[in-house]
């Protein structure tokens, strides 16, 4: 978190005071295109800063900007409602690993 604040790659949607929304996003070389790593939120901030996320590649002059979103009705919801297109219809799946506390197995 601390290199991708540093780069500059951490955006926020404030609203009343209090952070609503929440975005990072990854550098990919070579491709003229944004990453949205993680994006959270409630559901008008998520909206708000994927359109944002639309603007700012296009200041940036990049072409595409890209999420792979878990299958989360609001989310999805969101994405939709900031213009983003559904390029292939595929489940995201997460792998949890639970770590042991040390001395305990």
């Amino acid at each position: 978190m601390a290199r991708h604040l540093a780069a500059g790659d951490v955006w926020g949607l404030d609203t009343h005071g209090e952070l609503a929304g929440l975005a990072m996003i990854c550098r990919t070389e070579g491709e003229n295109a944004i990453d949205i790593g993680y994006v959270d939120g409630t559901e008008e901030a998520l909206t708000s800063i994927l359109q944002g996320l639309r603007g700012l590649a296009a200041q940036r002059g990049q072409t595409d900007v890209r999420v792979k979103s878990v299958d989360e009705p609001a989310l999805t919801a969101a994405v939709e409602a900031a213009g983003y297109e559904r390029y292939r219809d595929h489940d995201l799946w997460i792998f949890e690993l639970r770590l042991e506390e040390k001395g305990k197995a």
